[in-house]
């Protein structure tokens, strides 16, 4: 059972049914889809984006369902400091999108 009280858990938990039993293709789709938002996700934050202007964007563009996914992802994002340094800020938005991806695979393999 993935856990939905955190904030990774909760973003998991909006973009798939947390009781759902996913297959590989399944699970690979869920969390390739949680990794490309929190690489974009970190990179808006690293490139000064405001996080009310990315909010802003989610609840117009995104399902409700999806939007409130984002949210989770994007309070995680906020919460990293931003860098001058361009290596820097490749190196916590690549640690940003690893950490979020194992975090997945790692919740759906508990469900299974």
């Amino acid at each position: 059972m993935i856990k939905c009280w955190s904030a990774m858990g909760a973003a998991l938990c909006l973009l798939t049914h947390p009781s759902a039993a996913l297959d590989q293709k399944g699970i690979d789709l869920a969390c390739g889809k949680i990794t490309e938002l929190a690489e974009r996700t970190m990179r808006a934050r690293q490139n000064g984006r405001p996080l009310e202007d990315l909010l802003e964007a989610e609840r117009k563009n995104l399902t409700p369902r999806v939007a409130e996914a984002a949210h989770a992802v994007a309070n995680d994002a906020y919460r990293t400091p931003q860098f001058s340094d361009p290596n820097s800020r490749e190196i916590v938005i690549a640690h940003f999108r690893d950490v979020w991806h194992l975090e997945c695979l790692h919740d759906h393999s508990q469900t299974n």
